[in-house]
């Protein structure tokens, strides 16, 4: 039940993030929850939010970089995460990002 409640507000996140439709404040908001939701320990979690990013990521870098704690975050979790599809993800973003004006 309770890894069922963590994702119920995680799919309203999901489901911003995919009708954003360039607005800039919904997605400083959605990328100051998808960087709370990077510490979650469930692995669904993580990966729904890492699969977001990195879909965000391909649009979205400068509000991405705006939110100091995502690209601590996402190396975190790459260096320490055993999934393959969410590590998969995290480099996936830290590419985008670094091929982008905005990004390192």
């Amino acid at each position: 039940v309770s890894s069922y409640q963590s994702l119920e507000p995680l799919s309203h996140l999901e489901l911003q993030s995919q009708l954003y439709q360039g607005d800039t404040q919904l997605v400083s908001q959605i990328m100051s929850e998808f960087a709370k939701l990077l510490n979650h320990p469930s692995r669904e979690v993580l990966l729904s939010v890492t699969t977001c990013l990195h879909e965000l990521s391909k649009k979205e870098v400068k509000n991405m970089m705006s939110e100091g704690t995502i690209l601590p975050a996402l190396l975190r979790i790459l260096s320490t995460c055993p999934d393959k599809e969410v590590t998969r993800c995290c480099s996936g973003v830290l590419y985008n990002i670094s091929k982008s004006r905005e990004g390192m």
